[in-house]
């Protein structure tokens, strides 16, 4: 099986390469025409709904169906097997579980149990998530102190749902927010709010106390840990926000002006890939550098056109 390959015209800023005629021409008679258009082969993806970003060996790889394709910078792409699944989170992160007939929240195996209301709301999420056939919405802080049920925060202690506030940025002015999804990053959460039917979700990060930590940034994308310091939190636009795990912002780097089709994973502990929607019929990928400084750079960028645009 070979790399799907699309002959495009080599461009140079906005002028097409041709072989240049020697052959002076009379004057005030057009030129006559140039050589062939020089041309390039480059990968192409099906026009497939399900195309999926993956790592491998610290560079990406995009599959379709059952083919997979690795891009690596300045050469060839090549046909790979699927890679292992690689979880957005991999450090150490807690799980809801069901242990002797007891909710536990666990950290490898250290369990504590969880109260009698968090329990119930628990037991209610896991009998949606059998009736409807899909995964129960769970998950917990990585010091066990916050259950997040579906777009719900739990204060374990306290055996009670938290009263997330809305970010400063909302003034009063517009409508009112609401959230539309909690997710964890390590001790702290990141919750979405939006107050629109379009594109114009706001992700605010929160301790365990309930306590918004910092200004909101533009959200809407994924969050994924970067490296036993840092995590990322993609927005709608392609705006990659890098934070400590404490929550302070260490920088940010704007890929894209209008909201798409994106997907976002850590290739290894200091590179991104981006995969995005480019018009159409084509998609773009970005692998961007970050440095120990928190420093954002775009390491390459790669056009890859639909095969049967």
């Amino acid at each position: 099986m070979r790399v799907a390959l699309l002959a495009l015209p080599l461009l140079l800023g906005t002028t097409l390469l041709a072989r240049a005629d020697t052959k002076a021409e009379p004057p005030g008679k057009p030129p006559a025409p140039a050589g062939k258009v020089p041309m390039t082969l480059v990968p192409c993806l099906p026009g497939e709904d399900d195309l999926r970003l993956a790592p491998l060996d610290g560079e990406p790889v995009v599959c379709w169906g059952k083919g997979c394709m690795q891009l690596v910078e300045r050469e060839p792409a090549t046909l790979v097997a699927p890679p292992p699944d690689h979880p957005a989170w991999p450090g150490p992160r807690a799980e809801v579980v069901e242990r002797d007939g007891k909710t536990m929240i666990c950290l490898a195996a250290d369990c504590s149990p969880v109260g009698a209301k968090l329990a119930t709301r628990v037991a209610g999420e896991r009998k949606r998530s059998a009736a409807e056939k899909a995964p129960a919405s769970l998950a917990a802080t990585a010091d066990r102190k916050v259950v997040v049920v579906a777009d719900e925060a739990w204060n374990v202690a306290a055996d009670k749902r938290m009263k997330l506030k809305k970010p400063a940025s909302y003034t009063g002015r517009e409508d009112t927010p609401n959230v539309v999804d909690v997710e964890v990053a390590g001790n702290l959460l990141v919750v979405s709010w939006s107050n629109c039917a379009g594109p114009c979700t706001v992700a605010q990060l929160v301790d365990d106390g309930g306590k918004n930590r910092g200004r909101s940034v533009e959200g809407g994308g994924p969050v994924f840990q970067l490296d036993d310091k840092r995590f990322v939190v993609m927005s709608e636009y392609a705006q990659i926000h890098v934070f400590d795990l404490a929550g302070k912002p260490l920088g940010s780097l704007q890929l894209g002006a209008e909201p798409n089709s994106a997907q976002s994973v850590a290739l290894d502990d200091s590179n991104i890939g981006v995969l995005r929607e480019d018009g159409d019929h084509a998609h773009r990928l970005t692998v961007v550098s970050v440095f120990e400084d928190s420093a954002l750079r775009i390491r390459v960028e790669r056009f890859l056109p639909d095969c049967a645009p």
